[in-house]
């Protein structure tokens, strides 16, 4: 466990640097190129379900969801936001003139975590779940969730860049499980994030900053094969799930801790509705 627990943090250590330097030469060309970029006048409609709520000025390249939502008081629980109907990052300069209404739901994205010394492999969200298959090792869970943490107090920002796939491939080489996924994605553009020493592609959009994420727990972990496929490598997959406050944290566990109670299996061997007997197995 130790020399995987070395192994895992000489790879950080070689990848983090490589991959902040790409993203942030990437990042200072397009800011470049998107300030060289007229700042036309447009008009931001602002709907409220199907009913035309404002209409506001704004600026091509320049105005940001954030400024919309925090000039009708919907910054504090405003997320993401739905433009012409596509998720966008609050953050995000407007490319024309939207339809804008903000989005009051949270995102369910692994945002804040695998800032501990593990290599992540892929991230999906499920439900109100995520899990992650990576390379992990028995103690991190706990590392995990103290990572999260530190994370969310210091309100590291999501940044967000665009990279072909070639530039794709050279920023994330040292993994061939990502290179992996570069190649079977049907996308020419890559949408690209850094959270802190975090970077790694994602669809996104993302909650404006870490400090968005109250209540944080991985809940388990399990063995898994890479794209479900038994003749892959075998991985760990960690399940987790976070809250925009610690009230929902609490009612989601105590519902969990509930369902316990109703587990047909454990129900059925209580009340001696079946049992298991060695000389006799599967009874």
């Amino acid at each position: 466990m130790a020399d995987n627990h070395r192994k895992n943090e000489a790879y950080l250590s070689a990848v983090i640097g490589k991959r902040i330097k790409l993203f942030q030469e990437h990042q200072a060309k397009q800011l470049a190129q998107r300030q060289s970029l007229p700042h036309d006048p447009i008009k931001i409609t602002i709907k409220d379900g199907n009913n035309v709520k404002e209409v506001k000025e704004g600026s091509r390249w320049q105005t940001i969801p954030m400024e919309i939502a925090i000039s009708r008081d919907l910054a504090n629980p405003a997320l993401v936001c739905s433009v012409n109907n596509v998720p966008w990052d609050l953050n995000r300069p407007l490319e024309g003139a939207p339809i804008f209404s903000a989005r009051l739901f949270w995102s369910r994205s692994m945002c804040v975590n695998y800032l501990s010394p593990v290599q992540i492999e892929r991230r999906v969200s499920i439900m109100m779940q995520f899990y992650g298959d990576l390379g992990l090792n028995d103690d991190h869970l706990s590392k995990i969730e103290d990572a999260a943490s530190k994370a969310v107090r210091a309100r590291q920002p999501f940044e967000r860049i665009q990279v072909t796939k070639e530039e794709a491939l050279d920023m994330f080489s040292d993994n061939e499980f990502k290179v992996e996924l570069i190649n079977d994605s049907k996308e020419e553009m890559i949408t690209v994030y850094r959270c802190g020493n975090l970077v790694d592609f994602s669809g996104g959009p993302h909650i404006p900053d870490t400090s968005f994420v109250k209540a944080f727990k991985c809940s388990k972990a399990s063995a898994a094969y890479w794209k479900g496929n038994r003749d892959r490598e075998s991985l760990q997959r960690v399940y987790g799930i976070s809250f925009p406050d610690k009230r929902k944290m609490k009612d989601y566990l105590h519902s969990i801790k509930e369902a316990e109670k109703y587990n047909h299996r454990l129900l059925g061997k209580d009340q001696k509705l079946f049992f298991c007997h060695h000389l006799s197995p599967g009874s």
